[in-house]
């Protein structure tokens, strides 16, 4: 019994350490750190992807961070109010 208890504590510790390597790496490397990853999005695939999934110009909530979907999407929905995380 006791070494599993040894076990079980073994495999916990290496997964808390594991997310915070994980954590670590991800803030490092992160998209937050992308300056130009505004660039890379299609927002008018989106767009017609939104379009598609039934949205009909009403509300859009977006959590956008760092990219600014919201406000990049108001050309496509002009009727649209739109919230966004980062305001």
């Amino acid at each position: 019994s006791s070494r599993r208890i040894g076990v079980y504590v073994s495999v916990l510790s290496f997964l808390a350490v594991a997310v915070l390597i994980g954590v670590g790496v991800r803030y490092t490397t992160g998209s937050q750190k992308c300056r130009k990853c505004n660039f890379f999005m299609s927002y008018e695939e989106l767009a017609t992807e939104l379009r598609a999934a039934g949205f009909k110009e009403r509300i859009l909530i977006t959590i956008d961070y760092p990219n600014q979907i919201g406000g990049n999407l108001k050309r496509y929905f002009p009727e649209a109010r739109i919230f966004g995380g980062r305001h």
